[in-house]
């Protein structure tokens, strides 16, 4: 595993935590990997127009953006453009909540539901 963050001490303090390695950001020129998953707000609405990282500096099979609204970022709908899977940060959002609610109630959630729920909460707020 390979962790980035404009923080060298930040990353660098993570990376340890995790057993992984540190990298910064201009490091990260044509690196090639597997699973890429950005945890910045960057890309978020009403800045829907940003990308924390660009295509060219990275090669990955499969992005996921933390990030829910709008459920395709740019990062997604550019990756994708190159023929990587994505992953909407909707997803994230759901499954969280989802076994929060397993966890409290000991029940399975509905989660069909509460993917409509969602859906039509974020409508008109996508750009």
């Amino acid at each position: 595993m390979t962790i980035s963050n404009r923080s060298k001490e930040r990353g660098e303090s993570l990376a340890r935590d995790l057993g992984a390695t540190f990298i910064p950001p201009e490091g990260l020129y044509k690196y090639q990997t597997d699973i890429l998953i950005n945890t910045t707000p960057l890309g978020m609405y009403p800045e829907v127009h940003s990308i924390p990282i660009s295509t060219d500096m990275v090669n990955a099979h499969v992005v996921m953006d933390a990030v829910y609204n709008p459920h395709e970022t740019r990062l997604l709908k550019e990756f994708k453009r190159l023929g990587a899977t994505v992953v909407s940060g909707l997803e994230m959002f759901l499954q969280q909540g989802a076994e929060q609610f397993r966890l409290w109630t000991g029940l399975n959630p509905p989660l069909r539901t509460m993917r409509q729920a969602a859906r039509r909460a974020l409508e008109g707020f996508e750009s």
